[in-house]
């Protein structure tokens, strides 16, 4: 995609693509209940997505174009007339093929830029996925939800990052590319969401709700603004090695909140109760939006390299 379309269109392009995570979380739980509905047996939970991957797969591998020079087109830049010209700079500057060292060292791991970004990430997955994974369990443990509810939580999470993230893509992009900055912006309401959580009494469960929407309508637009900095930052040529390393240290961010919080939950429901152990995750969710959010601010002037 970084080869397909230009700095001044990324924002929104990767935005309509980044929601297929939205969409697909949101229907995966249905998808694999409604199988093993259907066919009989929790197999099918299995099978039935694994069909459907093996059809994607295929329209992937029928489809799916390298580059614009692959089919006979120009480069995005000069078929844009895109920055080159203004900037004194040639496409063959930016189609110019990378040595092993200069993708993986000079553009990721020895770029400052990109290990800011991917701190930010590894806290921002905390954000995301400890609602997204733990929310069910705490509503039902401590916000008295039922399973019916609780699970709702997850679809609320996944369906309001949906227009948002178009719509915060696009906003970047007629910002120049200021990624950073609407990133940094969108945690501030993620904070006073988890806040609102940590001291709304249980009896509230349609406030609690209505705090998850807004989590999950600010938390994917960050996620994906994430992603196309590291883009503008490490070009088109390194995406693929800088988003891997970003999207690494995110999942790193995800497995340490898994057992992280679950030996919280362990430790202190035993010696202190399983409240007072929710609140201690609640101020470490806390604590992490705050990390992402004072990490991004550092990319605040942050634009396209070119």
């Amino acid at each position: 995609m970084g080869h397909w379309f230009s700095e001044s269109e990324r924002g929104l392009k990767f935005s309509i693509w980044n929601t297929s995570h939205n969409f697909g979380g949101a229907l995966a739980g249905y998808l694999a209940a409604g199988a093993v509905a259907t066919f009989g047996g929790w197999q099918y939970a299995f099978y039935v997505p694994g069909v459907l991957a093996l059809f994607g797969a295929a329209y992937i591998y029928a489809r799916l174009r390298d580059t614009p020079q692959s089919v006979g087109l120009p480069p995005i830049e000069e078929y844009r007339n895109d920055y080159p010209a203004a900037a004194g700079q040639s496409c063959e500057l930016h189609e110019r093929d990378l040595s092993f060292r200069e993708l993986l060292f000079d553009k990721v791991l020895l770029n400052p830029w990109i290990w800011l970004l991917a701190v930010a990430n590894f806290f921002a997955y905390v954000t995301r996925y400890s609602m997204l994974d733990w929310g069910p369990t705490y509503l039902r443990e401590i916000k008295g939800a039922t399973l019916q509810s609780g699970g709702f939580s997850t679809v609320a999470l996944e369906l309001g990052g949906i227009i948002p993230t178009i719509g915060l893509g696009w906003v970047s992009d007629k910002l120049g590319g200021r990624r950073g900055m609407v990133a940094a912006l969108c945690m501030l309401p993620i904070i006073g969401a988890f806040t609102v959580i940590l001291y709304t009494p249980p009896g509230y469960l349609w406030l609690d709700m209505a705090m998850l929407f807004i989590i999950g309508f600010f938390i994917y637009p960050v996620i994906n603004l994430i992603t196309i900095a590291a883009l503008d930052i490490a070009s088109k040529k390194a995406i693929g090695a800088a988003a891997g390393f970003i999207g690494l240290m995110g999942y790193v961010g995800r497995a340490s909140l898994e057992k992280g919080f679950g030996a919280i939950l362990d430790a202190y429901s035993h010696s202190h109760g399983k409240a007072y152990a929710w609140e201690v995750v609640l101020y470490l969710i806390l604590a992490s939006g705050v990390i992402s959010a004072l990490l991004l601010a550092f990319t605040w002037n942050m634009r396209p390299r070119a």
